[in-house]
C-alpha cells in the first residue's frame, strides 16, 4: 500500500458516526472481530461462505481465485480504463491470491490478469514484489538457510526467537532450491 501511495486508515481508527455506508471487499464479517460490529451495504468477496452473510449488495464468487478479478470485471462493465497504479494493484492481487496460478483459479482470473497487464507499471510491480524482504530480514534468511535440515521430503528449520513473521523467513523452498520433491516445510520459532 505504501508503494502505491494509497491513503487508508485502519478500521479501528475510523469514526463510525461519520460513515454512512460500509463496504467490505475481499473478506466477510466473520473473518475478523473488527468486521463483526457493522451492518454492511456492500460485500464483495471470493472466499467460501462459512457463516450467513447479509448486505444490501452482496457479490460472493467462491469459484474465483482472486477478488481483484471480480473488481476488474466491475471496471470493465463500467468501461473504466484502470490507471497504472490501480491496474498494478489488481494485477498483483491476482498474482498473490492465485499464487501465480498454482492455487485454484478460473478463466475469469486469467482473463483479468491478461487484460490488466497492458495497463500495469512494470517498474511499480517490481518494486512491490521486491519490497517484501527488507535489509533487516537478510540476517534471518541467512540463519534460516544455515539451519535448514532435510529429512526425506521435509525441510525443517528451527529459528529460536524471531521478530518477523515466520512465513517471511522461508517462503517456498521449492522455488529457491529447485527441489521438486520437497513436499512439506516445517518452520518453528518463538515470539
Amino acid at each position: 500500500m505504501k508503494l502505491l501511495t494509497v491513503e487508508q486508515k485502519h478500521i479501528h481508527y475510523l469514526k463510525r458516526s461519520a460513515i454512512s455506508k460500509w463496504a467490505l471487499v475481499d473478506s466477510q464479517p466473520h473473518h475478523h472481530k473488527l468486521f463483526m460490529d457493522h451492518k454492511y451495504d456492500i460485500i464483495i468477496d471470493h472466499h467460501p461462505i462459512t457463516e450467513p452473510v447479509k448486505a444490501v449488495f452482496l457479490d460472493i464468487r467462491e469459484d474465483y481465485g482472486a477478488n481483484a478479478s471480480i473488481m476488474n470485471e466491475y471496471l470493465k462493465a463500467a468501461k473504466i480504463k484502470p490507471s497504472p497504479k490501480l491496474a498494478t494493484a489488481l494485477f498483483y492481487g491476482i498474482k498473490t491470491d492465485t499464487d501465480n496460478f498454482v492455487r485454484a483459479s478460473i478463466l475469469h482470473d486469467m482473463s483479468a490478469f491478461k487484460q490488466l497487464y497492458q495497463f500495469i507499471s512494470m517498474r511499480m510491480l517490481k518494486k512491490i514484489e521486491s519490497s517484501e524482504m527488507t535489509r533487516g530480514m537478510l540476517p534471518k534468511y541467512r540463519q534460516a538457510m544455515e539451519r535448514l535440515i532435510f529429512i526425506r521430503d521435509i525441510a525443517f528449520v528451527h529459528m529460536a526467537r524471531v521478530e518477523i513473521p515466520l512465513e517471511n523467513i522461508l517462503d517456498d523452498p521449492d522455488d529457491e532450491s529447485g527441489l521438486e520433491t520437497l513436499v512439506k516445510t516445517i518452520l518453528k520459532g518463538v515470539k
